[in-house]
């Protein structure tokens, strides 16, 4: 049992070990903190670039803007990023959405008819008569 008493007991420590074990501790404290600010930022980066492409994606156009560009559309007169506004309103507009379908079959028709007009099957007031309905 003595022998266990003598080992519990505190031995001196060579001359600058505290000072050396506490620079340890402190740059050891300061690496986790670095380390911890690095995450953070890195965080706040990705979720400051997953918010903007979330809002260059769910960023749409106006139904009025939409039915502006719907010829054009048809007629494939847009940039890309108009077909892009285009696509993501008809997407998630069904007003805007049956507004292009009726165009594009008018559109279809008026091609068709202008054809049937020069074979002679169709004529001119009648297409004018359809077009219109």
């Amino acid at each position: 049992m003595n022998s266990v008493e003598n080992n519990d007991q505190w031995q001196p420590c060579p001359s600058g070990t505290l000072a050396e074990v506490a620079q340890q501790v402190s740059h050891r404290r300061r690496q986790v903190a670095k380390r911890r600010l690095g995450l953070v930022v890195l965080s706040i980066c990705l979720l400051v670039i997953g918010f903007g492409f979330w809002q260059s994606n769910a960023q749409t156009i106006s139904c009025s803007s939409a039915y502006a560009m719907l010829d054009d559309y048809i007629h494939e007169r847009l940039d890309a990023e108009q077909v892009r506004a285009v696509k993501r309103h008809l997407a998630s507009c069904e007003k805007c959405r049956r507004a292009y379908e009726s165009m594009q079959q008018r559109a279809a028709f008026g091609g068709l008819s202008r054809i049937w007009q020069v074979l002679g099957i169709l004529s001119s007031s009648a297409t004018s008569d359809r077009l219109q309905s």
